[in-house]
């Protein structure tokens, strides 16, 4: 029987990422700044600095570099 951890947890990252998260990783990936994104997405700069905060922390990254290697290496994007 799976888990309930398996079922969360067991297809990848992708999944801890809100919807939101995963279009700020998806603009960051194409190399899109901050000021950038929050205009493309018609959002204030602190909403996306939040966005970007959580992806980092739910995927373990430091940097946007380092978010968009984890989301290469991972096929999140």
């Amino acid at each position: 029987m799976i888990s309930d951890y398996e079922k969360s947890f067991g297809r990848g990252r992708v999944n801890l990422l809100s919807k939101r998260e995963r279009e700020v990783l998806s603009d960051l990936y194409r190399g899109l700044s901050r000021p950038e994104i929050a205009e493309k997405q018609g959002l204030s700069g602190n909403t996306i600095n939040s966005a970007v905060n959580s992806v980092f922390n739910k995927l373990g990254a430091h940097s946007v570099a380092d978010a968009v290697r984890i989301a290469a290496e991972e096929k999140l994007v």
